[in-house]
């Protein structure tokens, strides 16, 4: 019997808002495999989305290598794929066409696949969300925090520096400011952060 195993190889993303986001997965063996939301995360509802609640996420595609398992903008399903209900009631895809069911979590059938699987959910609402992937009797989790748009957004750094020499074992100090640029008001709290690299070249004296 051949062993059964899971590695989530995407364990935390940083998608924005209206983006996709893919988490890459290698599952060895054949078993039954379950995507859910978690953890306070949520799907859309499925195929018609009720614009009465708010959610999270939305099931984009399903891949394994380049082998489409399914993808709901060009209505594509393997019959082995399911939708589980927020009631635990498991239909299939077809089956929820015109219909606004919530749902708790993609289905897979006797999943088996010898390349990287791709699973793309499109992002709806910033923050931090969490998927869980059970495959058999293993599972793990993908995470992600979802920023604003670019376009939205203006990150302006600066230093202390500009022109002036410094010794090298003098201390620059860099500043930032983080704005939404529709409102003028910075950009702070719990689930709002932004990603700084520095790079640096040039000269220095002896």
């Amino acid at each position: 019997m051949l062993e059964i195993d899971l590695r989530i190889l995407d364990l935390q993303s940083y998608p924005t808002v209206g983006g996709l986001w893919t988490v890459r997965f290698n599952a060895t063996g054949k078993a039954n495999l379950t995507i859910s939301a978690t953890n306070g995360t949520t799907y859309t509802e499925v195929y018609a989305d009720n614009n009465t609640t708010s959610d999270d996420l939305e099931l984009w595609q399903l891949r394994c290598g380049n082998t489409i398992l399914f993808d709901k903008q060009i209505n594509i399903s393997k019959s082995s794929v399911l939708f589980i209900l927020g009631n635990g009631t498991q239909v299939s895809v077809s089956a929820t066409e015109g219909k606004q069911l919530p749902l708790h979590s993609l289905f897979i059938a006797d999943y088996f696949c010898n390349a990287t699987g791709y699973h793309t959910v499109k992002v709806l609402t910033p923050g931090k969300h969490t998927q869980r992937f059970d495959f058999g009797s293993v599972y793990g989790y993908a995470n992600n925090m979802a920023q604003l748009g670019g376009s939205l957004e203006n990150l302006t750094i600066w230093d202390d520096t500009d022109s002036e020499k410094k010794d090298k074992v003098d201390r620059t100090f860099f500043y930032a400011t983080f704005i939404n640029k529709t409102s003028g008001n910075s950009i702070a709290g719990v689930n709002d952060s932004c990603n700084i690299r520095f790079d640096y070249s040039g000269g220095w004296e002896t």
